[in-house]
Order: C-alpha cells, then sequence, then structure tokens
C-alpha cells in the first residue's frame, strides 16, 4: 500500500491509484479497491517464500533489466525495513533477464520483456501488471531453456553488492555536490568525485602543496590513466577556482 499518491503518468499506464474505499485509503485498479499489504507484510512474506526454497543452493531472483531497476529498489525496501539481515544470510542472488537477452538474440534493439515475448509467441500480454510481467517472463526461459538460463545464471550478483553499491553511489554524490557552482566540467566532477576528493580538500592541496604539485596531482597518471586531467584550459579553470 502507497504511503503516497500515485503519479498520475503512472496511474495513466499501469491503472494503479490511491483511492478511498469506505472512507479508508485504499489502492485501487482501475478505479476499484484491491487488497495491498504494507511494505512489512510484503517483506515477511517473501522471506517466508525464500524460506521454502533449497537451503543447499543458492536462490537466484530474476528480473528483465533486475540489475538496473528491479534489485536496486527492492534491496532499498529490504533496509528501510530494518531486516536486511534476515535477506542477507538468505544467500540470495539477483540475475538479470535483459544483460542475458543482449548475448542470446545478439541485437541491441527490441530486446524488451514485451518484444520478446512477442517475437517467441507470436502473442502479447499486458506489461504493466507485475504478475503478468512474472508470467510472461518465466515462459519466455522456458521456452528457451539452458541456452538463455544460463546467460541469466552468469548476470548472478549477490545481495551484498547492492547496499555496498548504493552506500558507494551516495558518497559520491556527497563529494560531487562540494563542487556546485565551482567547476564546470562534468567530467572533471566525476573523476574528482571517484577519488573521493571535495571542493574543500582540492583547495587545500593547493595551499599545502603549491601550484606545480597541484598540477602534477591532476594531470599526473595512476594506473596507467589521467589521475583527473592534462587538458590545458581544464587545468586553468581548476587553478583559477582553487587559488
Amino acid at each position: 500500500m502507497p504511503k503516497r499518491a500515485i503519479d498520475p503518468g503512472a496511474s495513466k499506464v499501469t491503472g494503479l491509484s490511491v483511492g478511498f474505499s469506505k472512507g479508508v485509503r485504499a489502492l485501487c485498479k482501475d478505479g476499484k479497491a484491491v487488497e495491498a499489504a504494507d511494505r512489512e507484510t510484503g517483506l515477511k512474506g517473501l522471506s517466508e517464500f525464500l524460506k521454502k526454497q533449497s537451503s543447499n543452493k543458492p536462490t537466484l531472483l530474476v528480473a528483465h533489466n533486475g540489475q538496473s531497476f528491479d534489485a536496486p529498489r527492492l534491496v532499498a525496501n529490504i533496509e528501510a525495513g530494518q531486516v536486511t539481515d534476515e535477506f542477507s544470510n538468505a544467500n540470495i542472488f539477483f540475475g538479470d533477464s535483459l544483460i542475458a537477452s543482449r548475448k542470446m538474440f545478439k541485437r541491441k534493439q527490441r530486446l524488451k520483456l514485451s518484444d520478446i515475448y512477442h517475437d517467441t509467441f507470436k502473442q502479447e500480454f499486458n506489461a504493466h501488471d507485475a504478475l503478468e510481467d512474472c508470467k510472461a517472463l518465466q515462459a519466455v526461459l522456458c521456452k528457451h531453456g539452458k541456452p538463455l538460463q544460463e546467460l541469466v545464471s552468469q548476470t548472478a550478483t549477490p545481495f551484498s553488492h547492492y547496499p555496498s553499491t548504493r552506500k558507494y553511489q551516495e558518497r559520491l554524490r556527497s563529494v560531487k555536490d562540494t563542487y556546485t557552482g565551482h567547476l564546470t566540467s562534468t567530467r572533471v566532477i566525476n573523476r574528482l568525485g571517484n577519488l573521493g576528493v571535495t571542493f574543500t580538500l582540492l583547495r587545500d592541496i593547493y595551499n599545502s602543496c603549491g601550484r606545480q604539485a597541484f598540477i602534477s596531482f591532476l594531470a599526473g597518471k595512476c594506473r596507467g590513466r589521467v589521475r583527473v586531467t592534462d587538458d590545458i584550459g581544464e587545468l586553468c579553470k581548476i587553478l583559477k577556482r582553487v587559488s
């Protein structure tokens, strides 16, 4: 059950909205109230389902574009529900059938699940219904059998990857935010962000080490590539900002 209103654009596509039924907030599908569980209940149900799976083998949860969309959102809700330990101990991996499909069908276009399903079965399904999505993906994986299933298995990413990646991205974002109004090159900001160098630290390096050492830090090579930039124009802009 969403705690906030659903965006009108999303409601138009999915038919889902938040309304009232007998004076109580309710999740509605095409204007009619439907049963909906809160996050805690949903996570508990998922946890119980996972516990019923084989304890001797890892569980692979597969979604189309799962690495970029489904898995990060599921893990974020697990963290918000404060049940991370329960799931991280469940030997869960996430697989992405979109990545596997690129290798399987050797093409860059028509890789949406609806396209693959249509090409496979010459039929369509309601791609904006989560349950129908699951059924369609299951059908595609069964139809194409071991070749596609093995490619999906190769995309397996452990549960632990997503919390650590999210924390890294948050730290990176906080570092990059310190450059607001100071530097104009996104490329330079991204590289400094990856190094964990805030604008304050960058200015301290300049003040402590001097101009020549500062330029050497920016333009010097690390593991065969320029650390930040060796472009004269970009270096001049940075020097102007920190001096």
